[in-house]
């Protein structure tokens, strides 16, 4: 009854489900990289350190981090930003073409 009072409540949901969405994002955020990656954040570290404060939909958490290096055609390794987005009601990651996005830190 509780989760149902607050499925548009980001902190709420992160309080509660952020651990579970950065364990089901990390493999989709992995997959994105054309070559290899390297995760940069300690071993008590987080990976998604971070959430949209604002839901997309009732049960959907953001989950956001920067923690990851994706390596180019070139060899270099660059810092990304990603996002995810978990619903909590599924226990799974949203797969469509929004929930995740992997971008190049600036």
């Amino acid at each position: 009854m509780e989760l149902e009072k607050n499925l548009e409540n980001a902190k709420y949901l992160s309080d509660k489900f952020q651990t579970q969405a950065g364990v089901a994002c990390r493999p989709h955020i992995e997959k994105q990289a054309k070559f290899s990656f390297e995760w940069t954040d300690g071993l008590l570290d987080t990976k998604f350190p971070s959430y949209n404060t604002k839901t997309v939909a009732p049960g959907i958490l953001t989950v956001l981090g920067s923690k990851i290096k994706f390596q180019n055609a070139f060899g270099a390794m660059q810092i990304m930003t990603y996002m995810c987005d978990y619903d909590v009601r599924k226990k799974k990651v949203r797969e469509n073409m929004f929930s995740i996005s992997v971008s190049p830190k600036n």
